[in-house]
Formats: C-alpha cells, structure tokens, sequence
C-alpha cells in the first residue's frame, strides 16, 4: 500500500496517462487510441506497483 502514493505521483506528471483504483484495482492508462496499453494490479500488491513505478521513470514507458 505504500508504493501507491509513489505511483499516483508519477501518473500525474505524465502527459497521457490516468490513474484509477477501483473496487481494490489499480489500473493505469498508458497513451491513446492503437498506442493505448493498461498496467492492472491489486491495490495491495507493492512489488508489482513498484514494477510499474519503474516502467514509468526508466522503462519502456518512460517516454509515455
């Protein structure tokens, strides 16, 4: 749970991304129309928003 503040502020700073929780599911959408991609997780689950937090700031979606 505490890895989820951390992802919220790195969605905000990005240009065509959103961030939602919904029903204990985090989801972030990535890009728009074909380039869209989903990144999907239970809100509890720190080892994989930390996964994505990556992705996000130095990965394959660092230019999103």
């Amino acid at each position: 749970m505490l890895e989820i503040g951390n992802l919220a502020i790195v969605c905000a700073q990005k240009k065509d991304v959103s961030f939602q929780i919904y029903e204990g599911t985090v989801t972030v959408h990535l890009g728009r129309g074909s380039n869209h991609k989903s990144l999907t997780t239970h809100w509890t689950d720190n080892e994989k928003i930390k996964e994505f937090v990556y992705e996000l700031n130095h990965g394959r979606f660092k230019d999103v």
